[in-house]
């Protein structure tokens, strides 16, 4: 995660990071074969909730649609930067594999 606000020259900052409290997958999308680790860039707001979300790297869209619906139902305790809440970008990490 990054913080959406430059730091100014001099200035310590303490930032926590968001923290997942709800995952519940939608609909869950499979690989056409084996495993597929597919990169997301998303927006986390204040209030928790993750918006702007998009592929790091060309991917097919429908997989992505159907991601980002679960996703945008995901909470998470937001990120904190010197005691105050703030939004933050977030690089996620999926790793999609096929049901036995």
């Amino acid at each position: 995660f990054s913080d959406t606000l430059p730091a100014s020259p001099g200035v310590r900052v303490f930032m926590r990071p968001p923290v997942p409290r709800q995952m519940e997958w939608e609909s869950r999308p499979e690989p056409a074969a084996g495993a597929e680790t597919i990169w997301l860039k998303a927006r986390l707001t204040k209030e928790g909730v993750l918006s702007s979300i998009s592929p790091s790297e060309k991917k097919d869209q429908q997989t992505v649609a159907t991601i980002a619906k679960s996703l945008e139902q995901w909470l998470f305790s937001p990120a904190v930067r010197n005691g105050v809440v703030v939004e933050a970008d977030v690089l996620i990490e999926l790793t999609l594999k096929r049901s036995h």
